[in-house]
């Protein structure tokens, strides 16, 4: 296995969009309706994906009619749910639960991509899995011990 610069530069601009997302969803502008919040969103991710890669194969009526019946269900469920539950969500769980919650997305493609669709995955594929949902755990580990410390401490200061 080899680590390019292209592949870490990549995964680098995916932390930050990532980042900036979760930031986004949870902090700024909370009185904007969920609707309105997620289609900007959606907007904006369609925008960049367009400016990266054209979307010219689109442009060929055959191609269009056989890609059609497909495109309200992958529409509905994989681009405006999502963000629209988010956006709905992120502002009552916080930031901190919102990135758990959603990095545990990626383990989970992964091992039902293995079980259900009975796809091979690499030993680095179930290490990077492994790795995910470790850090999940740590991150949890931590957040409950913090939790005791603060309330074993406000229970010491009231006296």
């Amino acid at each position: 296995m080899e680590i390019t610069w292209q592949g870490t530069l990549w995964g680098m601009l995916s932390a930050i969009t990532y980042t900036t997302f979760i930031f986004l969803s949870g902090s700024v502008e909370k009185d904007t309706p969920v609707v309105q919040k997620s289609a900007l969103f959606t907007t904006g991710g369609m925008i960049t994906v367009f400016f990266l890669n054209p979307p010219k194969e689109l442009l060929h009526l055959p191609v269009l009619m056989e890609i059609a019946p497909y495109g309200f269900y992958l529409g509905l469920l994989g681009v405006v749910l999502p963000p629209l539950l988010f956006t709905i969500g992120m502002p009552h769980i916080g930031q901190g639960l919102g990135t758990i919650l959603t990095s545990a997305e990626l383990p989970i493609a992964v091992i039902l991509s293995s079980l259900v669709l009975a796809e091979q995955v690499s030993m680095s594929q179930w290490f990077g899995v492994v790795l995910i949902l470790g850090g999940i755990i740590a991150g949890n580990l931590k957040l409950s011990k913090t939790k005791i410390k603060s309330s074993y401490l406000e229970r010491g200061s009231t006296l």
